[in-house]
């Protein structure tokens, strides 16, 4: 540079107001370099908090699914549970039969015979076999036959009493069983009408 512009700029220099504009214009140069700065913070910051609610919105989409999930599951065990229950039943029904008269045999069996054939000589252990052997006892032996007869005609009464008592009893759970039969029934094909309904509009 020359002379002339030398002693220009050193008097531009020495003006008091060119000093004051000129650190004026630094200062807002800094300022606004960090008002940029500041900007680039605060949206930095700010991403982190809108993953967490995207994350957040996966994971409620998830648990609903999880949620549909565990009800449909739900709904498949109840309907092999009644299935099962009634495949169970008619198996039961078909060998209640069977299964009583099993049982009376074994009650039978299970019997003891009286002593009194053995007692008063008699040749067979049931009574009315014996009829020809009746006109041979004498009057004590008859006694003690018909003591024993009267003992075991009351002690069937008894067992009677005993039996016709369960049955009522039976009866009574029968119908008891037969209405939660019914209920669970109708509360099943009210669900079932529930979940085609259910299915039908999902497909519309």
């Amino acid at each position: 540079m020359g002379p002339v512009e030398d002693d220009f700029e050193s008097e531009m220099f020495k003006k008091p107001g060119f000093s004051s504009k000129l650190q004026t214009g630094m200062n807002l140069q800094i300022c606004f370099m960090n008002e940029s700065q500041g900007d680039k913070e605060e949206t930095t910051v700010s991403l982190p908090d809108v993953v967490p609610v995207i994350s957040e919105t996966k994971s409620d989409v998830k648990s609903t699914e999880d949620n549909k999930g565990i009800i449909n599951d739900g709904e498949e065990d109840f309907f092999k549970k009644q299935a099962r229950l009634q495949q169970e039943a008619k198996i039961a029904l078909a060998q209640a039969s069977t299964m009583a008269h099993m049982q009376v045999e074994v009650e039978k069996q299970k019997k003891k015979q009286s002593p009194v054939a053995d007692i008063i000589g008699l040749p067979f252990s049931n009574h009315h076999r014996y009829g020809k052997s009746v006109y041979e006892m004498n009057v004590g032996q008859l006694q003690t036959l018909v003591n024993d007869l009267h003992t075991q005609i009351e002690n069937l009464n008894e067992d009677l009493v005993k039996l016709l008592m369960e049955r009522d009893d039976l009866h009574m759970m029968q119908d008891s069983k037969l209405v939660d039969i019914e209920d669970l029934t109708r509360r099943a094909e009210e669900k079932a009408y529930r979940i085609n309904n259910k299915q039908q509009k999902e497909k519309l």
